[in-house]
């Protein structure tokens, strides 16, 4: 069964046998939002058994910026005489600070750092500080260990749901750490990853807490894979960019080897050459040569 709370501050309009305020049973509590109309008034939603933080949710309208969601998930409820199960609506503490709090405002600094390094330090110090992918790892290695926390709280206080999301949440964030752990492409395949994940997991957690895949906009995952494809699409836009601006001077440099190679007297000065790098030993495969 679904348990829901509705509160309304305006008059009924009781009819002859209050038959408006019977349970609908061509639909369901959940359609149709917070706000709903029964008996000539208007109900608003104040509580139900299973709630979270709504991420990302403003209006121009402050009053009516809606901060929680109630999550329309089945629930048992006592039916002996006089059984009573609470059900407070008060976030707690060590619950809501790990998972909407602390994993991302600590980590906020590292991201600042990592982005403005070799600004804030004067060159003599900046060869101390560590590059800034290793920065962005760490910033996330914060953020992983502090919602694997409230991952565990939420499984040990019996939060199901939570355990669930903040569970897809600390995969998401595990492949955007260790993504970023490999030089290169990392960055780029860590935010497409990231928000892939992150678009899968909120549909399907939309689908589960509020009986549609379209409730609630993955705005986050949408983010990063936006910003993931941004920077594909430039890093991809910046090395066509190079390679035009060198193709020149590869026809003058292929141009000026090849007839350097061609003649007897450039065969015998690249012959010349070799035995004078075996003879002072620069020959290793570790050396880098021309």
């Amino acid at each position: 069964s679904y348990f829901n709370v509705w509160a309304t501050n305006e008059d009924m309009d009781d009819g002859e046998d209050w038959s408006c305020a019977l349970g609908r049973e061509d639909d369901r509590w959940w359609v149709g939002g917070n706000e709903a109309e029964w008996c000539g008034a208007k109900w608003r939603r104040v509580g139900a058994t299973h709630w979270r933080w709504r991420a990302l949710s403003f209006a121009m309208d402050r009053s009516r910026s809606v901060w929680w969601d109630f999550l329309q998930l089945k629930v048992s409820l006592p039916i002996a005489r006089d059984a009573l199960e609470p059900w407070l609506l008060i976030p707690d503490g060590l619950l809501y600070h790990p998972r909407w709090t602390y994993n991302w405002i600590l980590p906020a600094p590292l991201l600042f750092f990592c982005a403005h390094s070799r600004q804030i330090f004067i060159r003599s110090f900046s060869r101390f500080v560590p590059p800034p992918h290793v920065i962005f790892v760490a910033a996330g290695a914060i953020s992983l260990g502090i919602n694997m926390i409230a991952t565990i709280y939420a499984a040990d206080i019996g939060a199901d749901h939570i355990t669930y999301e903040a569970g897809l949440g600390n995969i998401s964030m595990a492949w955007l750490t260790i993504a970023n752990t490999f030089a290169g492409d990392g960055f780029i395949i860590g935010l497409v990853g990231y928000g892939l994940i992150r678009v899968v997991s909120e549909t399907a957690l939309a689908s589960w807490y509020l009986h549609s895949a379209l409730a609630r906009l993955p705005t986050v995952g949408l983010l990063f894979l936006a910003c993931g494809v941004a920077v594909a699409v430039g890093r991809r836009k910046a090395m066509l960019s190079s390679s035009k601006l060198i193709d020149q001077d590869q026809v003058v440099y292929d141009s000026l080897w090849q007839s350097l190679y061609e003649s007897e007297d450039g065969k015998a000065g690249f012959v010349h050459l070799d035995k004078v790098v075996q003879m002072i030993g620069l020959d290793a495969g570790s050396h880098c040569r021309q």
